[in-house]
């Protein structure tokens, strides 16, 4: 098999996408060494990750009168949990917690946002987030420290 190089390409990365072969299927020898096999239950954190953000954004929405200010807090509420999320729990984030703090963070979020769906809804849907997330996120973090 001779390998094909592409103008402005570096031939790294050239010679990794022009060693897939017939029957390797889609997106074999692209993605990098670091590449992980998805399981149901990264995929169900991930799943209560963004039940999380819609959570808080119909919390927020819930809060206050005026289609001002409930567009304000629909927005605001999520952005900084996403913001939270991003600077210290996520898997890539420079300042990660360490597995201790990072469950205790992500518990406190899933509280507060079932607290204030508690208080805007129906009481037993801040329960169940609570339970289900909170239920999801230990179960990650347990199975990621192993």
């Amino acid at each position: 098999m001779s390998t094909v190089t592409f103008p402005g390409v570096p031939r790294k990365v050239a010679s990794r996408s022009s060693s897939v072969r017939a029957g390797e299927g889609y997106g074999a020898g692209v993605a990098g060494d670091d590449a992980q096999q998805m399981g149901p239950l990264p995929v169900a954190v991930f799943l209560a990750e963004l039940a999380l953000l819609a959570v808080l954004a119909v919390a927020g929405a819930r809060l206050v009168d005026g289609t001002a200010g409930r567009f304000a807090f629909a927005l605001l509420l999520p952005l900084i949990a996403a913001v939270i999320w991003g600077r210290w729990l996520s898997p890539r984030a420079r300042g990660r917690l360490g597995h201790a703090a990072r469950l205790a963070a992500k518990l406190m979020l899933v509280a507060v946002a079932s607290a204030l769906l508690a208080l805007t809804g129906p009481t037993w849907w801040g329960a169940a987030f609570l339970l289900v997330a909170g239920a999801l996120f230990t179960a990650g973090e347990l199975s990621e420290r192993r």
